[in-house]
């Protein structure tokens, strides 16, 4: 089983990687331009749930091997344990971006400053839980000295640092998107308003003449009246 073992842990790292040119090519859909590049974010976030599928198929056969889902061999490995965690937290993270983050770029509402912050909370986790999964696939040595409690304060240390930097430097970008999107809303939401006025005038402009028409034909003149 060892050689099957170094190929799970080649496909593990593999969709490691993957997922983490899925985030560099998200983060570029949101930096790069005025307004978000929506087929790039959607493209990146697909990338990313599919590496993440990867790193759970991976993972949990490698898991498999090692202990046979024996939960005293599994609680016995205090890095095990703090990985599971942390990929259970990002795969959550994951989800409630999609349910939020991104349905707030794709439908944009004017009171966003509280979507705003959730957004920016949800990034400062996804930040800290991919950076942590990487620095336990490295751990190794530690798993000798350290519990299952000294790997999450660590984790919980590092969420914390990542919530002040994303709060301080991203979330004024976050901020400005949305607003993008609310005024590119507004302003598409105005063109088609008066797009269908153009319409309604030009439609009222041409009726009359018809109408008229029958008007005068089907009304009789005052000579016609008399002769009656």
């Amino acid at each position: 089983m060892e050689i099957e073992r170094m190929l799970l842990v080649m496909l593990h790292v593999g969709s490691f990687v993957i997922a983490a040119v899925g985030i560099a090519y998200a983060d570029l859909s949101l930096f790069k331009g005025k307004r978000v590049d929506q087929a790039l974010l959607e493209w990146a976030s697909r990338l990313v749930t599919w590496a993440l599928v990867g790193l759970w198929v991976t993972g949990l056969t490698i898991i498999a091997i090692d202990t046979g889902f024996q939960a005293e061999a599994i609680a016995s490995r205090s890095k095990l344990l703090a990985k599971i965690t942390v990929v259970c937290l990002l795969t959550l993270n994951g989800y409630l971006l999609h349910r939020y983050f991104f349905a707030q770029l794709s439908q944009p509402i004017e009171g966003f400053k509280r979507m705003v912050n959730l957004s920016a909370g949800l990034a400062a986790v996804s930040g800290a839980s991919w950076m942590y999964a990487a620095f336990l696939g490295m751990a190794k040595p530690l798993a000798k000295v350290f519990t299952y409690g000294d790997f999450m304060t660590l984790y919980a240390t590092l969420l914390l640092l990542s919530l002040v930097a994303v709060f301080a430097l991203v979330r004024p970008r976050l901020a400005q998107l949305v607003r993008a999107e609310v005024m590119a809303q507004r302003a598409q939401e105005e063109t088609e308003l008066g797009t269908r006025r153009k319409r309604r005038m030009a439609r009222s402009k041409t009726r009359p003449v018809g109408d008229e028409a029958g008007t005068a034909s089907a009304t009789p003149t005052a000579s016609e009246g008399a002769a009656a």
